[in-house]
């Protein structure tokens, strides 16, 4: 989890703000342990989330009280008082009744262990989510949340990943990157790598914010210089990837020195789109991927926040043994806006959705109406927006021109003839393209008003100092 290193605060603090926002119920089952009240009484103090601790209410309580933590608006579930145990043992028994549970047996071992308890109240809904593991192995992690919890519905496999902060900011995103899998799958086939960058990538667009992921699946190889099978199933995995149509940028096999550094990649790999800037890195197995971080963390001094499980219906965190009380606050923080998204909507957590396709599936989700409705009027909306935006940048830009020409016809004329060329121009771009451009023209803009502002302040002056209806 993430340790002494470099300062993570420029991504957590915009995650706090937003998780503050609605603070969402988490499940903490090993309240036993000191460094989760801690946690609890932090994430409490700044509104984070609502800590939900598994165990009696004394001891808790008397644990708090010997460390002066206030865990006033903690919610405290002793297990084998609780109104619903009964409800989240029938679905326990249910969902094991493959392997002969009864419904008995389910009471009991619910009882027992806290961490299944914990994620049964996830899996009702009683709960967003649930952070553990300071106490418990990951494996018993993960085998509580796919026993309770299960999978998604569009993913097949349970990985993690791994958040690496680097001061190199000409690597990845300004030295940012998502690593997967460190933690979970020890040889993943082609399919599950596969899976491994798609969730990947939802954790680089959902936590860091990056809306262009580019995936570097890496190999020992680079597109087809040696062979192999674990290089073939690289391969593989990108071919996965195109039959899927997935919505980022990704390319394989690849070499790490070929995804990361420019000059490698203008040798070995000219034509890729994620050579040399790889930010998403994926690793053919959990050996190469858990020594690549621990290396990075111990020696080039980066800092690491993980691991993160991703794939699961509903969110679980795994928690290292050695985690401080700092890890458990963000591991909170990220596994409520995860939750938080799911309550929701779900939209968020959708693979293949990007721009108005997230919009459309919320508002599916979120409106009391026919999806066809939904759709429809999600696209008048847009209609609406998009004329009435290029019928008004048309005119503003128009007048600017004639004040600075003096009404010249010749002008106009020739500003109307390159906007209509413009406008056929635009359907031809993608839609990053055609917002990067915006986004530039629109920085442009600057420019000729802040000119303006300097030469024209006598008039701005003069024109606030007049009075009311007169010219």
């Amino acid at each position: 989890m993430m340790r002494k290193g470099i300062d993570m605060s420029r991504y957590i603090t915009s995650l706090k703000q937003q998780a503050a926002q609605k603070p969402q119920r988490i499940v903490l089952p090993e309240s036993d342990d000191i460094r989760i009240l801690q946690a609890a009484d932090r994430v409490l103090a700044e509104q984070l989330a609502i800590p939900v601790l598994l165990g009696k209410e004394g001891d808790i309580q008397e644990l708090a009280s010997r460390y002066q933590l206030d865990l006033e608006g903690a919610e405290v579930i002793y297990p084998k008082k609780y109104p619903g145990l009964e409800s989240l043992a029938q679905t326990y028994a249910d969902k094991r009744k493959a392997t002969g549970m009864t419904l008995e047996e389910s009471r009991r071992f619910l009882l027992n262990h806290p961490l299944y308890f914990g994620a049964a109240l996830v899996a009702a809904g009683e709960a967003a989510g649930m952070v553990a593991g300071i106490e418990t192995p990951a494996p018993e992690v993960l085998r509580a949340a796919l026993q309770l919890i299960g999978t998604r519905d569009d993913i097949d496999t349970v990985s993690s990943s791994f958040i690496v902060v680097t001061d190199m900011m000409q690597f990845g995103h300004d030295g940012v990157f998502v690593v997967g899998d460190g933690d979970v799958i020890p040889d993943p086939d082609e399919y599950q790598l596969a899976d491994i960058a798609c969730s990947c990538v939802e954790r680089a667009r959902r936590t860091l914010h990056i809306a262009s992921p580019k995936v570097a699946l890496l190999s020992y190889s680079t597109m087809g210089s040696d062979r192999g099978a674990g290089a073939d199933k690289v391969r593989k995995a990108v071919q996965i990837l195109s039959d899927r149509n997935v919505d980022f940028i990704y390319d394989g096999e690849m070499e790490a020195d070929v995804a990361l550094v420019t000059a490698y990649a203008a040798d070995w790999a000219p034509r890729s789109p994620v050579a040399g800037q790889a930010d998403v890195l994926v690793f053919p197995d959990l050996n190469t991927g858990n020594i690549c971080c621990k290396m990075l963390e111990h020696v080039a001094g980066a800092t690491v926040l993980g691991p993160l499980l991703q794939g699961l219906a509903k969110p679980v965190m795994d928690l290292s043994r050695a985690s401080t009380v700092d890890t458990i606050v963000d591991t909170i923080v990220i596994c409520s806006l995860t939750g938080l998204c799911l309550v929701v909507t779900g939209a968020w957590c959708a693979p293949g959705l990007a721009g108005f396709r997230i919009t459309e599936q919320a508002w599916r989700a979120a409106l009391p109406w026919p999806a066809g409705l939904s759709s429809f009027l999600l696209l008048a909306c847009l209609v609406f927006f998009a004329f009435s935006t290029i019928i008004g940048w048309n005119f503003y830009g128009e007048q600017c021109l004639r004040y600075l020409t003096g009404g010249s016809q010749r002008a106009q004329r020739l500003y109307r003839w390159c906007y209509l060329a413009a406008l056929c121009a635009a359907p031809l771009l993608s839609v990053k393209a055609a917002w990067e451009l915006a986004d530039i023209l629109n920085a442009c803009m600057a420019l000729p008003n802040l000119t303006a502002l300097l030469l024209l302040w006598r008039q701005v002056v003069e024109g606030s100092r007049r009075p009311a209806g007169k010219t």
